[in-house]
């Protein structure tokens, strides 16, 4: 881990730590204190260009709100926002700006006028926090090519929410105008890219958030007794205790591989740790709740905070299935001189790009 990166966790442990939210309050409500401490110490937009802010440092930032269950959009913000201003070159208006999440059926799409402006129209699905958005940051289609666009406050929204009560809002544009200023001059991010830096930093949250639960399951099975010693010393609660502590490793491995990749594999690596911490978080979330038991379900525990999040996330940014399928297809270049060299490949060794893709980020 960096020292900024450090530097960052610390300093959004102690925000997340002081602001005493309870499990009942991790949903839909706003924490606007949260969020006003958050943006207050600069933490809820980067300037990726001048290069003191990287994967790494944004991964941390992910890590770090999954550890702490915080019902904020800080990952879209610095993660997804500040990488799409970035390359886009597009300047970032005042505001909550929010981001999409390049959903498979999302068509927004954007066609230029007479005297430069552009119209608007479409639908973005399940967008983080969409309700409260000034603006939106989302990739349309101008005649074929994906461009970069800022859009306003949506006219319509239609509010949803994850199973861990996360707002999942539906915008709706319906011939908007904006500026000319307002869509990027170059190519947007591919679908696959940008949809591998979502599923890479809901990986990055998820593998803190198993961290959070393996802690809290290991504390329980100390202090609960039953016939008069604790639970951790019978050998069916530990073989659900070796599950929870090798998913939650296994995520935080794949995370971190994907980090330190060559941009070659960066978007293979990111499948693989999306792939790895949503099989996990099955294997995770059965043996915790079988570890606690009844408490472990309800609203005064912590527990469903955490493993109620990690569900949602199964399906966000690419379910396992298509990322998998995205791994198979990668497998099957024959541009690669063996399957073998790509997957023994360490940390800084150079294969070649198995997708025809370096990413920048």
């Amino acid at each position: 881990m960096s020292e900024t990166s450090e530097m960052l966790e610390q300093a959004l442990a102690s925000i997340f730590t002081r602001s005493g939210l309870g499990p009942a309050q991790r949903g839909a409500m706003w924490p606007g204190d949260v969020w006003s401490a958050v943006e207050a110490g600069g933490f809820t937009y980067f300037d990726l260009d001048e290069g003191d802010i990287g994967l790494e440092e944004i991964v941390g930032v992910a890590t770090c709100v999954g550890r702490h269950a915080v019902p904020i959009p800080l990952v879209e913000t610095t993660g997804l926002v500040s990488w799409l201003i970035a390359r886009s070159g597009l300047d970032r208006p005042e505001g909550l700006t929010l981001s999409a999440v390049a959903h498979p059926l999302d068509d927004l799409r954007a066609e230029p006028l007479p005297g430069g402006d552009v119209e608007i129209s479409g639908t973005l699905h399940r967008v983080p926090w969409g309700r409260r958005a000034d603006h939106l940051v989302a990739v349309a289609d101008v005649r074929g090519t994906a461009r970069t666009v800022l859009l306003p406050r949506p006219a319509e929204v239609r509010t949803g929410e994850n199973l861990a009560g996360e707002p999942r809002d539906t915008v709706l544009f319906d011939r908007v105008r904006v500026p000319s200023a307002a869509i990027s001059e170059s190519a947007g991010p591919s679908s696959s890219e940008l949809r591998a830096r979502g599923a890479l930093l809901r990986a990055a949250s998820a593998a803190g958030a198993m961290e959070r639960v393996l802690a809290m399951v290991l504390a329980y099975a100390d202090t609960r007794e039953q016939f008069g010693k604790p639970i951790r010393t019978f050998q069916a609660v530990q073989h659900h205790l070796v599950d929870v502590a090798e998913a939650a490793a296994g995520a935080m491995l794949a995370v971190r591989a994907a980090v330190l990749a060559d941009p070659g594999q960066r978007l293979l690596a990111a499948a693989s740790a999306a792939v790895t911490a949503k099989e996990d978080t099955r294997k995770l979330n059965r043996s915790a709740h079988q570890v606690l038991g009844a408490i472990g379900v309800t609203d005064e525990h912590e527990l469903p905070a955490f493993t109620t999040r990690l569900w949602s996330w199964q399906g966000e940014f690419g379910t396992s299935r298509d990322w998998s399928i995205f791994i198979g297809r990668a497998a099957l270049n024959k541009s690669l001189p063996s399957l073998w060299s790509l997957i023994s490949a360490t940390e800084g060794t150079q294969v070649g790009s198995p997708l025809g893709e370096v990413v920048p980020w």
